[in-house]
């Protein structure tokens, strides 16, 4: 119902979601979505899964600095679309 309500099929808003993420990676500092700051350049988003109707499974790197996070994403009143980052890891370099 959630996807219904905002008037379009899920490959809509997935592909509408994944443009969204994937478009931010060229913003200077890195992705504004990954909270945290790259140790070998900017972070950046390379592959997405989408888990549910509500959250995305992210991978991000800098080239050598790998991590991962979860989105939790959502549509307002006004159909903008809200990207959060609920938590997120880096794997150790071991």
């Amino acid at each position: 119902r959630y996807i219904e309500r905002l008037g379009m099929e899920a490959e809509e808003v997935q592909q509408l979601i994944s443009d969204k993420i994937y478009d931010q990676n060229g913003t200077p500092g890195g992705n504004p979505i990954i909270p945290l700051k790259g140790v070998n350049g900017d972070f950046k988003i390379n592959k997405i899964k989408f888990l549910n109707h509500r959250w995305i499974q992210a991978d991000f790197s800098d080239g050598t600095t790998w991590g991962e996070m979860i989105i939790e994403y959502f549509f307002d009143e006004n159909n903008k679309l809200e990207l959060i980052p609920l938590s997120s890891l880096l794997y150790s370099g071991s």
